[in-house]
C-alpha cells in the first residue's frame, strides 16, 4: 500500500489479486469463480448489512469493481480519503470472513445470466464462445467460465449439491 500525505491528493485506492480463477472452477459449476465475485462484496460477518460496502463507496462518490480471469480474480475500490480506512476495513472483511448470503443467491445468479445474455451482442464474445465448443474438454479452456443459471443454479439443483456450501468450500 501506498500512502500520500500530500493534501491535493483527494481518493485513496485499493485492490487485491486472488490467485483462483474460471480455471479453478470445477466442472460440475462452472462459473463458479465469477459468482464467487458477484457474492463477495454483499456483506462479512463484522459487516452483515447487505450492500453496506457499496453504500460507503458509492454513496461518497466513489466505485468498486472487480475482474475473473482465467488464473486470478481482482477486485478493487476507490473512494475519498474521507472514507478510506473505514471502505479499506470493510474491504479486507470480505477475504477474511465473508457470508455469502442465501437469500442473495439467485439475485446473483440472475445477475450474471443477464450479462451472459449481453455478451451475445459483442463479436470478440461470440469467437469465444464458438472456440469453447471446439475446444479439447481436457483443457481447461473448455470450461465456460461465465455461468449462467444452468450452469450455476439449475444443474446442480438437479445434482443435489447444496450451492451455498459449493461456494464456501470453493
Amino acid at each position: 500500500m501506498i500512502l500520500v500525505s500530500d493534501p491535493s491528493v483527494k481518493l485513496s485506492a485499493a485492490g487485491i489479486n486472488v490467485n483462483t480463477g474460471s480455471f479453478s472452477d470445477p466442472r460440475y459449476m462452472q462459473g463458479m469463480s465469477h459468482y464467487i465475485e458477484h457474492m463477495l462484496f454483499i456483506n462479512s460477518e463484522k459487516y452483515p448489512e447487505p450492500s453496506g460496502f457499496d453504500n460507503v463507496v458509492s454513496g461518497n462518490s466513489g466505485y468498486t469493481n472487480a475482474y475473473t480471469g482465467f488464473e486470478n480474480t481482482k477486485y478493487y475500490f476507490q473512494t475519498p480519503n474521507s472514507k478510506f480506512e473505514e471502505a479499506l476495513d470493510m474491504f479486507a472483511q470480505f477475504f477474511i470472513d465473508p457470508l455469502f448470503p442465501q437469500e442473495y443467491l439467485d439475485r446473483e445468479v440472475l445477475a450474471i445470466s443477464s450479462e451472459f445474455e449481453l455478451t451475445f451482442q459483442n463479436d470478440w464474445w461470440k469467437l469465444r464462445y464458438a472456440l469453447l465448443q471446439i475446444t479439447d474438454l481436457s483443457s481447461p479452456f473448455s470450461i465456460f467460465d461465465v455461468g449462467n443459471l444452468e450452469t450455476l443454479k439449475l444443474a446442480p439443483e438437479r445434482n443435489g449439491l447444496n450451492i451455498r456450501e459449493e461456494i464456501v468450500k470453493h
